[in-house]
């Protein structure tokens, strides 16, 4: 087993740890990832509008063709790693989302990109759940050392979303952000 940020989070999940709940909580979180502002330079951000109209021309149909393809989706959803613990039942997460790919619906595996993966891409929520969808809980444990180890924990479809696009991007995104955020690879949670 590859021994990256994932790996590490799914061991850490299984493991029997104390949740970290006491009064300076908050505070030991805020001194490991200190708050930077939030005016970001949107100047080069493509408006909702160029966005939709690159996604429907020919190229950006090619594009999500070759990324988010049925094929792609299945095999990410075969391979994947199963992490965190089971149900009550003796399921893991990975596999109620498996089942769904064990047959060759492509209708209902199109359905599930269109609807579930790719609105990560085009940024497409409803309002009223755009914290669950687009936010992650974060989860505080306690170290063995009295420190506390911070675990976010995205969904399944987030995860294929990333995973998908950054095998696509990944050697232009890894440059990119390990040159620009030197606290990257402690935060990076699902890239």
């Amino acid at each position: 087993m590859r021994h990256s940020n994932v790996s590490k989070a799914g061991k850490i999940v299984c493991q029997e740890m104390i949740p970290a709940c006491s009064d300076d909580t908050v505070k030991k979180l805020r001194d490991l990832h200190p708050e930077r502002s939030l005016n970001l330079n949107l100047e080069n951000l493509p408006t909702p509008e160029s966005l939709n109209s690159f996604w429907d021309a020919e190229e950006g149909t090619g594009v999500r063709n070759k990324i988010f393809s049925v094929t792609k989706v299945r095999k990410y959803f075969r391979t994947f790693q199963a992490l965190g613990v089971t149900d009550i039942d003796g399921w893991r997460g990975r596999e109620h989302v498996l089942y769904l790919f064990t047959n060759n619906d492509t209708e209902i595996h199109q359905l599930i990109t269109d609807e579930l993966i790719f609105p990560y891409v085009m940024r497409e929520f409803l309002p009223l759940f755009l914290p669950e969808l687009a936010g992650v809980p974060l989860f505080a444990f306690l170290k063995k050392d009295g420190g506390l180890r911070p675990l976010l924990c995205v969904t399944i479809w987030r995860r294929c979303t990333a995973r998908l696009t950054s095998d696509c991007t990944r050697d232009e995104a890894h440059a990119y952000f390990t040159t620009t955020h030197p606290n990257f690879m402690q935060c990076a949670s699902d890239l």
